[in-house]
């Protein structure tokens, strides 16, 4: 059995957990409203029920009356926005560019946190989180890549005191090893970090994301994204992708409903800029048929839309009362009402529990007061209260498997309507993913405490690269203002040392691209037992282990700061020795597929369109060398030798005795 096989059975049962629903182990006594797990409601998100009344023209359109959610706001067709990725300076000129004509976006961000972007909030646009530090996520041990996720949309809504629903994938979720079967299963695995992250949806160029990740269309949701040209905008391309994305919603093909969006990066000149303006957003705003909204707004609307329940609870006369129940706002990350055709004409708004308009057929109801998005947003250290007044202690109970979180109100109000929720890391492969309990009040000065039992941690390899993060998140009224209160525990943990290229590749670089190798350099290293010597004094001249911290079991990295200011490409070397148990066919995985590839001293010849390279292993010890071409500025990469076409199912590898 090869090193990987254990991990390759244990993904494929933790694989198929992403894909049932996320109910809660626990539910808090309290309001009933809030704890309803049902087909209506997978995420076991706190729901209510608002109540209103209508009037009709006669006794019996009332008794006829039924109130059925439509897909997009007012009757609209299509719901259009923009999506500009990454932490970009120039993100505020596109702002300027097409605010002025109603569009609407989401900036993803990544990193760093400029005061500057609080404008696009003020000009009605949305920030959606692209991780922490932009990885390859399809490379990073699991718990890394949660840990990218969480705490990018921690930071987001504490920085700008909005809430987050949408995320993209830094570099898509095309690349690497993610079309064959072992990457559809880290893509499930993603998915699964995905669910319990409180995102509900990712504009991604690819329209099936949901299916790509394992998670049911009525969870995530995508868009017919493209780009126009992130330098050059072409309006002709935009002309003709327009058109087949409005025509595969005429056809009513898309999984995730009618929804378009525009953009990938704001790397325009001014005259891109300018070009934008003139032909894009002059030409395309202010189309009735169009919902200029953000990704926020859509994803939480296509919740509400496919969660909600509108029942028919009394009839007097010419009067109608109806029951909305569904998600509160604070989860949905966006207070967008949602709107119902009815199926009689509506004489009047008699009353409603929550802001509501009519217009013919169709009525708009919002949300309550009561169940509003959060003014304040806050993140608590472990056992310190901050400006919400909510103190928060996790302690985790390693013997019993169990999260003890003490919460204290700090403040002179009690806190009502509290909400609880624990985000577990996927290494915690119950389908419970998100636990929950609800606290009608906690008083001023009182404390509580709540278990959370989160089972037994996997012991799958794609686990043991990087430390578990558990976050929680406390929503809750106080003095009648919405509040939002994040917190999180990290358990340090002895890194597991595996028989898998990140623990036992050795690398030489990052060097120039003009960097010149000696013509025999890969063919003599290449030989199994070959002395692995150092080409200079600088650390990156010297070989050494890949120790960046957080990749998954066939990632590596040159871990060294390039110090290569002008060079946009690199090469890195990286030597791996294994173990066959006999002359059998080796396939040679690399992304990226740039470079040279060695093994046993010959040279592979190098199809870039093919994910792997066939060579020959001979029994006992073998040694392969990578030689690959990347962009300085992300430097990660894959590497696998297997006797199958399945990376993660390679032969053990061997430390390299130097």
């Amino acid at each position: 059995m090869t090193f990987f096989e254990s991990a390759k059975r244990r993904m494929i049962r933790g694989s198929t957990l992403v894909c049932l629903c996320l109910s809660a182990v626990e539910l808090a006594a309290g309001d009933e409203t809030m704890n309803r797990t049902s087909h209506d409601n997978p995420y076991n998100i706190p729901v209510y029920d608002r109540e209103i009344v209508l009037e009709f023209e006669t006794p019996d359109d009332a008794v006829k009356a039924v109130l059925k959610a439509e897909e997009l706001p007012a009757g609209k067709k299509t719901a259009f926005s923009l999506r500009w990725d990454d932490t970009n300076p120039k993100h505020i000129r596109q702002l300027h560019a097409f605010a002025p004509f109603g569009f609407k976006g989401n900036f993803y961000l990544c990193g760093a946190m400029p005061s500057y972007f609080q404008e696009v909030l003020e000009k009605k646009s949305a920030i959606g989180s692209h991780t922490l530090d932009h990885p390859y996520m399809l490379f990073q041990d699991m718990n890394e890549a949660f840990r990218q996720i969480m705490e990018m949309r921690q930071r987001i809504e504490v920085t700008y005191g909005t809430c987050v629903n949408a995320f993209v994938m830094p570099c898509g979720i095309g690349y690497g090893f993610a079309p064959l079967p072992a990457g559809k299963k880290i893509n499930a695995l993603l998915g699964r970090c995905l669910q319990r992250s409180g995102h509900l949806g990712s504009p991604e160029p690819q329209p099936d994301v949901a299916e790509r990740l394992s998670i049911p269309s009525d969870r995530w949701f995508g868009s017919y994204a493209f780009s126009i040209g992130d330098s050059n905008p072409d309006p002709a391309v935009f002309r003709e992708k327009l058109a087949k994305s409005l025509d595969l919603i005429r056809k009513k093909k898309s999984p995730f409903g009618p929804y378009i969006t525009l953009g990938i990066h704001s790397w325009q000149t001014e005259a891109g800029f300018r070009l934008l303006e003139k032909e894009i957003y002059g030409k395309y705003s202010h189309n009735p048929d169009w919902w200029y909204c953000t990704a926020n707004e859509y994803f939480a609307y296509r919740y509400q839309y496919l969660h909600t329940r509108a029942e028919k609870v009394a009839v007097t006369g010419k009067k109608v009362k109806f029951r909305i129940t569904g998600p509160s706002a604070p989860e949905l990350g966006s207070d967008v009402p949602l709107s119902f055709l009815c199926s009689n004409k509506i004489v009047k708004l008699l009353s409603s529990t929550a802001p509501a308009g009519i217009s013919g057929k169709r009525v708009s109801i919002g949300h309550d007061p009561e169940h509003d998005l959060p003014v304040v947003i806050d993140k608590t250290k472990n056992g310190v209260a901050e400006k919400a007044g909510l103190r928060i202690v996790m302690k985790f109970d390693k013997a019993a498997h169990a999260m003890n979180i003490t919460l204290e109100n700090t403040g002179r109000e009690p806190v009502t309507a509290l909400s609880v929720l624990l985000r577990l890391p996927p290494c915690f492969e119950q389908e419970n993913g998100v636990l929950r309990k609800q606290i009608a009040s906690l008083g001023a000065g009182k404390k509580t405490m709540i278990v959370f039992p989160v089972g037994a941690e996997s012991a799958n390899e794609v686990f043991s690269g990087s430390n578990t993060c558990f976050y929680l998140q406390a929503d809750f009224r106080r003095d009648g203002k919405g509040m939002r209160v994040h917190a999180d525990k990290i358990l340090k943990r002895k890194k597991t040392v595996c028989a898998c290229p990140r623990d036992h590749a050795m690398a030489l670089g990052p060097f120039p691209e003009k960097y010149k190798f000696p013509d025999d350099f890969g063919k003599k290293l290449s030989v199994p037992g070959t002395p692995l010597k150092d080409v200079g004094r600088l650390p990156a001249k010297k070989w050494h282990k890949v120790t960046l911290a957080g990749l998954g079991p066939i990632g590596v990295d040159p871990s060294l700061p390039s110090n290569l200011k002008d060079a946009a490409w690199v090469l890195t070397v990286y030597v791996l020795d294994f173990r066959a148990e006999g002359t059998e066919t080796v396939h040679l995985f690399r992304w990226r597929n740039g470079g040279r590839f060695f093994l046993n001293g010959a040279e592979l010849p190098n199809d870039e369109k093919k994910l792997f390279l066939t060579g020959k292993a001979m029994k006992g010890i073998n040694r392969a060398l990578f030689l690959i071409s990347c962009p300085a500025w992300n430097m990660g990469s894959l590497i696998a030798v297997s006797p199958t076409e399945n990376p993660m199912d390679g032969f053990s590898c061997l430390p390299i005795r130097q």
